[in-house]
């Protein structure tokens, strides 16, 4: 997972959605790995794989803003 935060703060989205699945490999309930995957996706522009993420974020978490937000962009 920091590894991924890693890459995504160099802009190597790519590698970065590579380590946040292996992320969600450990622990599939894992909010902040869908959040961050999702965001990193959409920056590459993979809005389906993006927005699917978000989806799977809220469900795990209904109450938190920023799930809905990125969703909605």
């Amino acid at each position: 997972y920091n590894i991924g935060i890693c890459y995504s703060r160099l802009k190597k989205y790519t590698k970065a959605i590579e380590y946040y699945t292996k992320a969600l490999d450990l622990d599939e309930n894992d909010i902040s790995a869908y959040y961050n995957r999702g965001r990193n996706y959409s920056r590459i522009t993979r809005y389906e794989e993006a927005i699917e993420d978000f989806t799977k974020a809220i469900k795990l978490e209904k109450f938190d803003d920023r799930l809905y937000y990125n969703r909605g962009i």
